[in-house]
C-alpha cells in the first residue's frame, strides 16, 4: 500500500533543509524528485524525536518543491480552493472519486503509522487517522491544494490534485533548477 519511497542522501538532506527552511527530522523518505533530481514530494514520519507528531501524522505527505509551492499558492490566491470544491461537489462521480481518495489516504496513513512505529494505532491517535486528507473532518471540503496535489502524485484518485495538475498545465518542473542554490 505504501508507494515506493527512496531514502534520503546527504545531498537530499541539504536540499530539503533549504526547501523547508529548517530541519529534516520529520522527513522519512522521498516519493518523487524533479527532473533535476531534487526532492518534490516527501513522506513525513509519524514520529519525531521519539514522540508521535500530530502534524506529521495528519499531513503525512508533503510538497517541498518551491516552484510547485509558489505556483499552487497562486492558484489558491485566485480562489481555486472554492472553485475546485464546488466543481467536485456538483458531480456525483467526481465526489465519489474524491471520497475514495480520502479512504486511500486513511489506509495509507494507517499503514505508515504501523510500519514506522511498528505497533497498532493507539486510541489517542485514532481521531487524527479517521480524518480526511489534511485532517479534514468533512471530506466534501478542500483545505490545501498543495497537499491534494502531493497526494495525487501517489494516488490518482485525488481529483482535486488532478485538477491542480492540469491547472499547472502539467508543468511540474521549474525551468532553471531553483533548488541548486542549496548546494
Amino acid at each position: 500500500m505504501i508507494p515506493r519511497i527512496s531514502t534520503l542522501t546527504k545531498r537530499d538532506e541539504q536540499v530539503l533543509r533549504w526547501q523547508l527552511k529548517g530541519t529534516t527530522d520529520a522527513v522519512a523518505g522521498i516519493f518523487e524528485k524533479c527532473n533535476f533530481g531534487f526532492p518534490q514530494v516527501v513522506l513525513l514520519s509519524p514520529e519525531v524525536g521519539g514522540v508521535v507528531d500530530f502534524q506529521s501524522l495528519s499531513n503525512i505527505i508533503w510538497l517541498t518543491c518551491p516552484y510547485l509551492n509558489d505556483a499552487i499558492h497562486e492558484l489558491e490566491n485566485k480562489g481555486y480552493i472554492a472553485k475546485i470544491e464546488k466543481f467536485i461537489n456538483t458531480d456525483e462521480v467526481l465526489k465519489r472519486e474524491m471520497l475514495k481518495a480520502h479512504a486511500v489516504f486513511y489506509f495509507f496513513r494507517k499503514s505508515v503509522y504501523e510500519k514506522y512505529l511498528n505497533k497498532e494505532i493507539e486510541d489517542e491517535y485514532l481521531n487524527v487517522l479517521k480524518r480526511g486528507i489534511g485532517g479534514l473532518q468533512e471530506p466534501v471540503h478542500l483545505k490545501c491544494l498543495h497537499l491534494h496535489y502531493a497526494h495525487y502524485r501517489i494516488c490518482e484518485s485525488n481529483i482535486a490534485g488532478r485538477i491542480v495538475y492540469h491547472l499547472l498545465q502539467q508543468k511540474v518542473n521549474c525551468d532553471d533548477a531553483i533548488c541548486r542554490v542549496s548546494l
